[in-house]
């Protein structure tokens, strides 16, 4: 029964070996393309665009206008008390 497994053993070791060299040279004739520095930053601005898109940049600024109001009228009521 030692002789069965060892064969098993060796078996599965080839047959993983192979696998591997396999995949290793399929991996290389594929040869995914080569990114320049170009490729990503025209992805870094398309992703940009897309998230920082026409909608959310008039958010912001809502937003700002309101932070804005907001702060102007609390410098108001704090100096007319001041004045007062």
């Amino acid at each position: 029964m030692t002789i069965w497994w060892l064969i098993l053993i060796l078996g599965f070791i080839l047959s993983g070996g192979t696998a591997f060299i396999y995949l290793a040279i399929n991996v290389k004739r594929s040869g995914a393309a080569v990114k320049t520095v170009e490729d990503f930053q025209a992805e870094a601005e398309k992703d940009v665009e897309h998230i920082f898109n026409q909608e959310f940049r008039e958010e912001l600024r809502n937003r700002g206008r309101l932070h804005f109001e907001k702060s102007s009228v609390r410098t108001l009521c704090s100096c007319s008390r001041i004045c007062a």
